[in-house]
């Protein structure tokens, strides 16, 4: 198996992985309480949203020619590290609300 195909495989893996964290947060933001809730569903969106986007790229890549991959491999990640942080972030808000 290629370097390529092998990232590939891990990207598409992780992505799957956070549609589960998505659908978590989305049962958790239904039972918040009414001041909350929606603010918590609009952040479950964007994330959901920007996770799509990231699959678009990650088709890109699995489109792109051996030579160019690598190239959009550098763009990728840095979106990639955008949204992990943003899971991280979604992630503590709720735990921190729950504590409330």
């Amino acid at each position: 198996m290629s370097e390529r195909q092998k990232y590939i495989d891990k990207m598409a893996e992780q992505l799957k992985s956070w549609d589960n964290e998505i659908i978590k947060l989305q049962e958790k933001a239904a039972q918040m309480n009414v001041n909350v809730k929606q603010k918590y569903q609009d952040e479950v969106s964007k994330l959901k949203d920007r996770k799509n986007q990231m699959q678009q790229k990650l088709n890109e890549i699995k489109q792109s020619s051996d030579s160019a991959w690598k190239e959009l491999k550098g763009g990728f990640e840095r979106s990639w590290n955008e949204l992990k942080s943003a899971f991280k972030k979604a992630d503590s808000d709720f735990k921190n609300q729950e504590k409330l």
